[in-house]
């Protein structure tokens, strides 16, 4: 039961912070939260470990956990290296992805264009099918090991995702970016499509650096989601 009631905790909370609602740098207090839910520290340390392991909190033994702010240098280094990483899965996935593959990423496209079309689109409900959106493509890219590479790098900086929030023109610009994407796989374009794929992550990396730029000119702290 504990651990039912920690991962609600955590999807809770998770929600909250990349929504917006629980701000960069605020402390998440065990004692506060269990009150506020309900349930003993336990669960609630628990539903914090996770958040952590996402990147979405900062534990410390000595001030205990606060909300993660977004840096220049996580940003840098990790999309450096999934814009390696997924334009290498991209392409092999053009090499191997059949009909069925492309139906369902054409399905996923067509729900992000329902949510970019209306008139206050949910960046949380893109977020998640921009999530199925590129792991169906990798996995067809026929490699498990590389998969689950670029999936770790993925869910331990979940607080990337935060650029469809903080820009919301990005939803459209990645909408595009996939409908691209879609095309050279549709095409069988390895080539092309890896190429495409790196370069969705780059354009990911400039509107987050935007936001830390944006943020260093007002002197707030750079916000997480």
């Amino acid at each position: 039961m504990r651990k039912v009631r920690s991962v609600l905790i955590y999807e809770a909370l998770r929600a909250q912070i990349l929504k917006g609602e629980l701000a960069p740098g605020e402390r998440l207090i065990t004692r506060e939260l269990g009150q506020s839910f309900g349930v003993s520290d336990i669960p609630v340390r628990e539903a914090l470990w996770m958040l952590a392991r996402d990147g979405l909190v900062d534990m410390n033994a000595y001030s205990g956990a606060r909300v993660a702010s977004l840096t220049r240098e996580e940003i840098l280094e990790v999309l450096f290296i999934r814009s390696n990483l997924e334009g290498l899965a991209t392409g092999l996935a053009a090499e191997k992805i059949d009909d069925d593959g492309l139906a369902v990423l054409r399905g996923i496209l067509a729900q992000q264009q329902v949510i970019v079309d209306s008139d206050d689109p949910d960046p949380l409900e893109y977020s998640a099918l921009n999530r199925q959106f590129h792991s169906v493509i990798f996995d067809y890219c026929g490699n498990s090991k590389l998969t689950k590479l670029i999936s770790s790098i993925w869910e331990g900086h979940s607080n990337l995702q935060a650029v469809f929030r903080l820009r919301p023109n990005r939803l459209r610009q990645s909408l595009d970016e996939h409908k691209a994407i879609f095309d050279a796989l549709a095409a069988r374009d390895s080539e092309l499509a890896g190429r495409l794929a790196a370069e969705h992550k780059k354009l990911q990396q400039q509107d987050l650096l935007a936001v830390i730029d944006d943020a260093g000119e007002s002197g707030e702290p750079a916000e997480l989601a």
